[in-house]
């Protein structure tokens, strides 16, 4: 072993030198009081046999280093794991001259007790541990403990997140040192930090290279285990099941040291169809901690399997005790939920398919254990899942209103969720039930409040077909909001009339529009239905409707016709052939057509007497006392003063003495009577007229025409003619 050359080395005994250095020692050893402390025999004889070492000037230095004590020092820490105690020996090691085997030693020794003492977190320490292992391997390329530094620069470019260069370190050990321990356990490191990158792929093949290459390594444990779980993450659950089954051969009891191979071992075979092992792999999860919050995610997996194994009693059974075990766990509502449905009905099933789960047979009623997930886990995802089948409940239930109640506020909650067309089917379901059976009872006002209150379904109703369109306006008629109603209705108007649904929105409109005397809307009304196929009665309302609308706006020319039509028929009520007349003698009277004046009258007074005897709700006072003074006016006129006289009598039952009419009657019935020579009755009337009223117009008249009668005959009797 090579060694430095010490320092000059003088025994005591010898020279003056040696003198003052065993004094300087003594003083080294004295109390603070400054006085030697008294040697014991032993003491003193050791101190005369060690050696003293000075430098060139004679100074006292340090004894140089015990090579061979170090060296020992750092192979006992390095033995026991002590390896913050070997630095100190390595710093003092690096320092003297050793033999090129002791070197190498002494620089894997500081390689791997710098790497100890600072891992598993290298960031402050990882370029110290990169060069430390570079040193050792380069001092010697050719050293079996090469693998040693490859397998830290590895590591620690593993944990700075290099993994091609640890990739590259781990390949050259493979491919030098195949043989080498630290291979494989190279290789787990790299499989573990791709599986933490998520890069199951890479690391799958790295775990297979383990269990390929050193299957009798102690890591090929681990290494099947983790790649068991690379394989799960990736969804190879049938290459997976291969190696879950040969890790059980081989390590039968490898859960016990990681529990979570348990659960992913039982969910591959579960996945893989393998029922009654995943059972048997989740009893055994189970029973190693029943109190574990884990376990109640177990349990709710062994329910699972019970109910595709066809048994729903020991499904029901687990169920039971997971939520009694653990209320407050995520799997207690899901477990309420498949307890309820008696099985597993996962994703968004339809209508059809939950109303084929309540209809088998089940000991539970589901609506109870919907309440419940409402109430007591408002929080979890199974509460969206219940309200919805809440109303899928109601609705196979024949609770239609309460169902279609709960879709829609289901529909406002969560409009942008898969789930609310699921809620929308009940509503329209519901919604259809209750709409027919409205219509079929004819109760529109239910008809108008399914559909005030839903407006979720209007787009499916739309356009409306005659029957809701019919059922929506008569609601709203019955309601009193006649604008509303119309308008719904007006669409028959547009169609050919041929349904009962047309005509009777005609009569409708027609009765609304003579009710308000908007006679240019019955015109309009008139030319719509011009071509429908109207029963006669219908024609003939029409037709006096539309002659009436002409006439009160001044439109006779499109109104006489449609008189002189309805005036003919004896089919029509009494009272619209009276108006009929009654307007034929206004024309005949303008046109000063005397005979047809005085026949149109006389039909007139006789229909609107006859309507006054009957007491019909169509007796018009008026028209009777207008055709009266017509009558009168033409008989006038033609000179039968005789009749005029008559009918001039049957208008004075209109106008009593009291009226200001009275006196315009007497003056005229006073010149009928001239006319027919009766000049004392004249003169009779008209005198009751001045002494009446005699500042009056008419009494004006006949004191005036007194006067002038008075005159002409005293002038008769002066001229003698």
């Amino acid at each position: 072993m090579e060694t430095s050359a010490p320092t000059e080395q003088v025994p005591s005994q010898t020279g003056k030198l040696a003198t003052q250095l065993s004094e300087y020692q003594e003083e080294a050893l004295a109390g603070t009081n400054g006085e030697t402390e008294r040697k014991t025999p032993e003491q003193e004889q050791a101190a005369e046999t060690l050696p003293i070492y000075v430098d060139e000037e004679g100074n006292p230095v340090p004894p140089p280093p015990d090579v061979p004590a170090l060296q020992a020092a750092m192979r006992d820490a390095m033995k026991d794991g002590r390896y913050q105690d070997v630095l100190p020996s390595v710093q003092t090691l690096r320092q003297v001259e050793l033999s090129r085997e002791d070197r190498e030693e002494m620089l894997y020794n500081a390689m791997t007790a710098l790497y100890e003492t600072t891992r598993p977190n290298f960031t402050a320490y990882t370029q110290d541990l990169i060069n430390a292992a570079n040193e050792a391997m380069n001092f010697n390329l050719e050293s079996p403990r090469v693998p040693d530094a490859l397998a830290v620069l590895a590591t620690v470019n593993l944990a700075l997140g290099n993994v091609e260069d640890a990739r590259g370190y781990v390949q050259l050990m493979r491919r030098k040192y195949p043989a080498n321990v630290q291979v494989p356990a190279s290789l787990l490191e790299l499989g573990a930090k791709q599986m933490e990158r998520q890069e199951y792929a890479e690391a799958t093949l790295t775990f297979q290279t383990i269990l390929q290459d050193y299957p009798d390594s102690p890591l090929a444990k681990d290494a099947a285990r983790l790649e068991t779980y690379a394989l799960y993450r990736q969804g190879h659950t049938d290459r997976a099941l291969t190696l879950v089954d040969f890790v059980e051969r081989r390590w039968p009891r490898l859960y016990l040291e990681d529990p979570d191979y348990l659960a992913v071992s039982a969910d591959i075979r579960f996945r893989q169809g393998h029922l009654e092992d995943a059972l048997r792999t989740y009893w055994t999860q189970y029973n190693l901690d029943p109190a574990a919050p884990e376990s109640a995610s177990t349990l709710y997996h062994i329910a699972e399997v019970y109910y595709l194994l066809h048994n729903p009693d020991a499904a029901a059974k687990v169920l039971d005790e997971l939520v009694r075990a653990f209320p407050l766990s995520a799997e207690a509502p899901a477990a309420l939920l498949r307890l309820g449905e008696n099985g597993i009905h996962k994703g968004n099933p339809t209508v059809d398919e939950l109303f084929a789960v309540y209809e088998a047979p089940n000991p539970r009623l589901p609506g109870l254990y919907y309440q419940r997930i409402i109430k007591e886990y408002p929080q979890s995802p199974e509460f969206m899942t219940a309200q919805l089948r809440t109303t899928v409940w109601q609705l196979w239930n024949k609770e239609y209103y309460p169902a279609m109640t709960a879709a829609r506020s289901f529909l406002i909650d969560y409009a942008d969720k898969p789930e609310s067309l699921r809620a929308r089917t009940v509503l329209l379901r519901g919604f259809a039930h209750e709409l027919a059976l409205s219509l079929e009872e004819e109760n529109y006002e239910r008809v108008l409040r399914l559909w005030d209150d839903f407006p979720q379904v209007h787009d499916e109703y739309l356009p409306l077909e005659p029957d809701m369109r019919m059922a929506l306006a008569r609601a709203h008629l019955n309601r009193g909001n006649e604008q509303e109603g119309l308008e719904l209705l007006s669409a028959f108007l547009d169609g050919p009339g041929d349904t009962d649904a047309a005509l009777y929105t005609y009569n409708l409109f027609l009765a609304t529009y003579l009710r308000q005397q908007n006679w240019d809307a019955i015109l309009t009304l008139g030319e719509k239905v011009a071509a429908w196929p109207l029963p006669e009665e219908a024609r003939n309302q029409l037709d006096y409707a539309l002659a009436l609308s002409a006439e009160n706006l001044g439109l006779q020319g499109r109104a006489l016709p449609l008189w002189r039509k309805l005036a003919d028929r004896t089919d029509i009520p009494l009272y619209q052939r009276a108006y009929a007349t009654y307007f034929l003698a206004r024309d005949a009277e303008n046109r000063q057509d005397l005979r047809d004046a005085y026949q149109y009258n006389l039909d007139t007074l006789g229909m609107f007497t006859q309507l006054q005897d009957e007491q019909s709700p169509y007796a018009d006072q008026e028209r009777i006392r207008e055709s009266i003074a017509a009558l009168m006016d033409v008989t006038e006129i033609a000179g039968r003063y005789a009749e005029a006289l008559e009918w001039a009598n049957r208008y004075a039952l209109f106008v009593p003495e009291n009226s200001p009419d009275y006196a315009g009657l007497q003056f005229r019935e006073a010149g009928l009577h001239r006319k027919m020579g009766d000049m004392a009755r004249w003169r009779a009337l008209l005198q009751g007229i001045v002494d009446r009223e005699p500042d009056s117009v008419f009494g004006k008249m006949a004191a005036s025409e007194l006067r002038t009668q008075d005159v002409a005959r005293d002038l008769t009797r002066f001229t003698g003619n």
